[in-house]
């Protein structure tokens, strides 16, 4: 008995194991993730081991599945807080379709705002990156809804909205999203518009441009914000940011930002990093800043990536 329930069991494995070979034909799965530590100091006289720079540890799984005329896609993925007790923070958990018309993707996402246009001046890896950037006003959507058009010669364009039930600032959808990038050659340009429903008029443009040199980059951003409360409320924020590959290893990168804070003059920052890679997906770096007064505490952080 023992003997046949073994051959049964052999059998059961062979069949699974023939159905995952038969099913990998057409579908497709990638883990991915990687973990940041750093030790930051302020100019409080605080150290803190606990930061995970500009770069938040995190893991997640994408999926693919081919159908034909279409492609199905899924991507899952959390956030990892160090702390003991503290839980993975969902980050990204969505669906889409996509195709010759483009593709549609549904479910808690990167905002394109972000996505597309004020992340260009994302260099940073440390918590230096507090003293580059502003123009930043949104990040993710819960529940959102994205068409992303197919690229039209180096044109692209999307239009979405975030549609969560739970936020009762509005009856329709929470906010609206469009954005344009256009890239020929080493050139980047991006445009995007940002608008939530809610009692106050709150809307955000936003503009950036990048240029790859090769051995170094150069890019820029502006936003004309309206009651948006992020890091500049009202105004129009700027930053520029740059990269110099001092060896195939070492990466430079410096950036300046002003905030444009109401009522104020001392609303600028300056930040610099440098980024050793020691391996593939192992990234050393040490980054600083200089900031007035209003906009906080300068540090001095250096830390460790390991990409999985």
């Amino acid at each position: 008995m023992m003997k046949k329930s073994f051959v049964i069991a052999t059998a059961a494995s062979a069949l699974a194991l023939a159905a995952n070979t038969a099913l990998a034909e057409d579908h497709s799965m990638e883990v991915y993730g990687w973990i940041t530590g750093e030790i930051v100091d302020t100019d409080n006289g605080q150290i803190d081991a606990t930061s995970s720079g500009n770069s938040p540890s995190r893991f997640g799984i994408r999926t693919s599945r081919d159908l034909g005329d279409l492609t199905a896609t899924a991507n899952v993925e959390y956030g990892i807080n160090k702390g003991q007790t503290e839980s993975a923070a969902l980050r990204q958990a969505n669906v889409g379709l996509e195709g010759d018309f483009g593709s549609v993707k549904i479910g808690s996402q990167w905002n394109p705002h972000y996505l597309w246009t004020t992340a260009t001046t994302e260099v940073f890896t440390s918590s230096a990156f507090t003293g580059g950037r502003s123009t930043d006003i949104v990040t993710r959507d819960d529940a959102a809804i994205y068409y992303y058009t197919p690229n039209l010669s180096g044109l692209e364009l999307v239009a979405g909205a975030e549609l969560d039930p739970e936020d009762d600032t509005s009856d329709d959808a929470d906010n609206y999203t469009l954005a344009a990038r256009y890239s020929v050659g080493d050139l980047y340009l991006s445009a995007a518009y940002y608008e939530a429903d809610t009692e106050a008029d709150t809307d955000s443009f936003a503009y950036a441009a990048s240029y790859d040199f090769g051995t170094a980059s150069l890019s820029a951003g502006v936003a004309d914000n309206t009651n948006v409360g992020f890091y500049s409320e009202n105004g129009t924020p700027y930053e520029v940011a740059g990269t110099f590959n001092a060896t195939d290893a070492l990466t430079l990168k410096a950036a300046y930002t002003d905030r444009d804070l109401e009522g104020s003059s001392e609303d600028a920052s300056f930040a610099v990093e440098g980024a050793y890679a020691f391996g593939a997906g192992v990234t050393g770096f040490v980054g600083a800043t200089a900031k007035d007064d209003d906009i906080g505490d300068d540090v001095i952080a250096t830390g460790l990536q390991v990409v999985f």
